[in-house]
């Protein structure tokens, strides 16, 4: 994305039903840009079927999953979560990969039952439901990454996910390693915003009032 090019989501119809694709947008309108986030199909969590029709999604935190962003020039960023490795491509062509070496860290029996908690809830509830896979699948390592974002001036927000607690990690266009930061939560259904030297979120609290937070670099 460019200080005059964006991406809205938008959902378009296929010979199977729907998905949701990115469609470039500037100051006169549609850029003629849409791209097709990778496959990703949903395999990071438990779905459950009862009495006919009834059915039920769990995501668990630990799981692999796809996260994909669009970036400048009709290009996409994406990663598998269990991997930091983040490809930059542009149509089949892959332009560069950012790879970062960091060690793996266990997921102890204490956060996986914390993670599983309402899948096994639901199973004492409902045993007659029908569940793919039958029951969560404990990945080797905790995940990587959490999330990733492309800002307007093209660098790469990473949140990285750590025990010690989850940090940003901010790169330039090139792939290069600029600055490391405390990741703070923000409110569901919200994203970051991102300046030149800066991250801003909105959090809600208790009572559902809404602040607004500006993290800067140092």
């Amino acid at each position: 994305m460019g200080n005059d090019e964006v991406y809205a989501e938008a959902l378009v119809g296929t010979d199977g039903g729907s998905e949701f694709v990115y469609v470039g947008q500037n100051m006169a309108g549609e850029t003629g840009d849409t791209l097709y986030p990778p496959s990703a199909p949903w395999d990071h969590g438990v779905r459950c079927e009862w009495d006919d029709g009834w059915s039920r999604g769990f995501d668990i935190i630990y799981s692999p999953r796809l996260v994909s962003h669009p970036g400048p020039d009709a290009s996409m960023y994406s990663a598998t979560t269990d991997v930091y490795s983040i490809a930059v491509t542009r149509g089949a062509d892959t332009l560069r990969v950012i790879e970062r070496p960091l060690p793996a860290e266990p997921i102890t029996d204490e956060e996986w039952d914390l993670a599983t908690a309402d899948f096994e809830a639901f199973r004492d509830e409902l045993p007659r439901a029908t569940c793919t896979p039958r029951r969560p699948i404990r990945s080797a390592a905790k995940p990587f990454i959490e999330e990733l974002f492309v800002a307007p001036d093209g660098r790469i927000w990473v949140e990285v996910m750590r025990t010690a607690g989850n940090r940003w990690e901010v790169f330039d266009s090139e792939g290069r390693l600029l600055a490391t930061l405390p990741a703070r939560e923000w409110k569901d259904r919200s994203v970051p915003a991102f300046g030149p030297d800066h991250m801003v979120t909105i959090r809600q609290d208790s009572l559902e009032i809404d602040y607004v937070d500006v993290w800067r670099i140092n």
